[in-house]
């Protein structure tokens, strides 16, 4: 195999092999909801598969398939999408982490919300992973309802492929964003952390919590076009070591 003796390729199929490694995403600390995409109700509605029992509606008649391993939904950036009204469970005023796996359609011209709690309407905004206008994964959280705090990718989210992606705030300390995608990265994700004038809290903003949708006071807008698979919301600030190991789970064994 590639990369040496104690390569990410090798330790991973040691590991899958052996069953030496328990699944990581069945023990994230924290989680707060994970929607695994393969739990869908018989109205199309998201199931969350970390036992809160928090149910993501879905706004749109959206196409569920899988790409060999992973299951998914096609959004078509306009009128589908997932979410969850306002409520204190997703209420994070402390460190958080968002993790999701996203496959971008198009060339990168906007804001293409992946995952958030984001209301942009009166100052209710809290935390948020999207893809800017140059194709850059970018992570954020406000303390106030509209100043930002956050990090922003070097690399750019290539369309046509999945790509890793994640936020973690840790208070008073960092925000920081991660990414990475099925080969040319050595099995390590990314990471760009910003530590100036970090905020000690989160503010507690009443929009709704979304998959592939900005929540704009009840209107969905600046939408994800593309798929979507595996998404998190962690009440906890992952470690980076917790982070790569959830993406060398995800990584197809070949790839690597």
């Amino acid at each position: 195999m590639p990369g040496g003796p104690d390569s990410a390729t090798v330790r991973r199929f040691v590991n899958q092999a052996t069953g030496l490694l328990y699944p990581i995403h069945l023990v994230l600390p924290q989680v707060r909801g994970a929607w695994y995409f393969s739990s869908v109700n018989a109205g199309g509605d998201l199931i969350d598969t970390s036992g809160h029992g928090k149910t993501l509606t879905n706004a749109g008649t959206t196409t569920f398939a899988v790409d060999e391993y992973l299951p998914y939904a096609s959004l078509n950036g306009s009128t589908q999408y997932f979410s969850r009204g306002d409520e204190a469970h997703f209420d994070i005023t402390g460190d958080i982490t968002l993790i999701s796996i996203a496959y971008f359609d198009n060339t990168a011209s906007g804001i293409e919300t992946i995952v958030g709690k984001w209301n942009s309407v009166g100052g209710n905004a809290s935390y948020i992973l999207y893809r800017d206008a140059n194709g850059k994964a970018v992570g954020l959280i406000t303390d106030d309802g509209s100043t930002t705090h956050g990090a922003i990718s070097t690399t750019t989210i290539t369309s046509g492929a999945w790509a890793f992606c994640a936020m973690r705030f840790t208070a008073s300390s960092e925000t920081a964003v991660f990414l990475g995608f099925q080969g040319g990265d050595g099995g390590k994700l990314e990471k760009v952390t910003n530590t100036t004038s970090v905020p000690a809290s989160i503010f507690n903003g009443n929009g709704e919590v979304a998959i592939g949708a900005l929540n704009t006071g009840g209107t969905p807008g600046l939408m994800l076009t593309g798929r979507v698979g595996m998404t998190y919301v962690c009440a906890a600030a992952l470690s980076d070591d917790i982070l790569n190991q959830a993406f060398a789970q995800t990584r197809r064994l070949p790839d690597v």
